[in-house]
């Protein structure tokens, strides 16, 4: 039986990276379109953000299967179940919004959520490179870490492809999913912290990589699905 190690998963992402790499890094460039949608609406950003997530992990399984990548038939198999788990994400991004712009006494912002143009000639200028896409990028580098949260605390990192792939409902999903981490304790431990210090690389250091890790946490998210409920079969 292969050893499921940590970096074997790393080498498996890149390698699927490699193998159609105008395709993946095609998906990156759209994600660094859409995490400028923040700036417009951050409803929009949130879903629009966390639904790419999880249409790369279809992307990701066209490559390793060497199917050819029709975008219409991943949206059918994928976008039902991604966006339902973004609108689910916003709807909780939302009540958390509400309450501190209640607590704060700024109950006129509510309606920012859904819509706020901050894409202006004023808070475009003065910036730096580094300033304007930290700026840019911050809705989405945040709905990323809030949608792992959420995973973590409801779910499981495998609950999107055990849902899609395997038909499970989200408890069943919830539950297989705790059982991989548990008997893979070790290995997950690592995954998870390679994840999040990418994560606040992403927010603090070098923030243009952020599109970039988008991919690379599907790509992961696959892999290791692939590796443990795939392979050991």
């Amino acid at each position: 039986m292969k050893k499921i190690t940590f970096s074997g998963w790393l080498l498996q992402a890149f390698a699927l990276a490699n193998k159609k790499p105008v395709l993946w890094l095609g998906w990156v460039l759209a994600f660094a379109v859409l995490l400028g949608l923040g700036r417009i609406s951050l409803l929009l950003a949130i879903v629009a953000s966390v639904t790419s997530l999880f249409l790369g992990i279809g992307l990701v399984t066209a490559i390793d299967r060497d199917e050819s990548v029709d975008m219409r038939a991943v949206g059918k198999r994928h976008l039902p179940t991604a966006l339902t788990l973004a609108l689910i994400i916003a709807l909780c991004w939302f009540v958390f919004r509400v309450a501190a712009n209640i607590h704060a006494g700024e109950s006129e912002k509510i309606l920012q959520f859904f819509f706020h143009w901050e894409l202006t000639p004023e808070n475009l200028s003065g910036k730096t490179l580094r300033e304007l896409i930290v700026w840019l990028y911050s809705a989405g580098i945040v709905a990323l870490l809030f949608v792992l949260l959420m995973l973590g605390s409801f779910g499981s990192w495998f609950s999107y492809p055990l849902m899609v792939f395997e038909h499970h409902s989200w408890s069943e999903a919830r539950e297989r999913g705790r059982q991989a981490f548990n008997q893979h304790t070790s290995v997950m431990y690592k995954l998870g912290a390679f994840v999040m210090l990418s994560a606040l690389v992403g927010m603090g250091l070098v923030p243009l990589l952020t599109p970039l890790f988008y991919m690379l946490v599907a790509t992961l998210m696959y892999v290791s699905y692939r590796d443990i409920f795939v392979h050991a079969h």
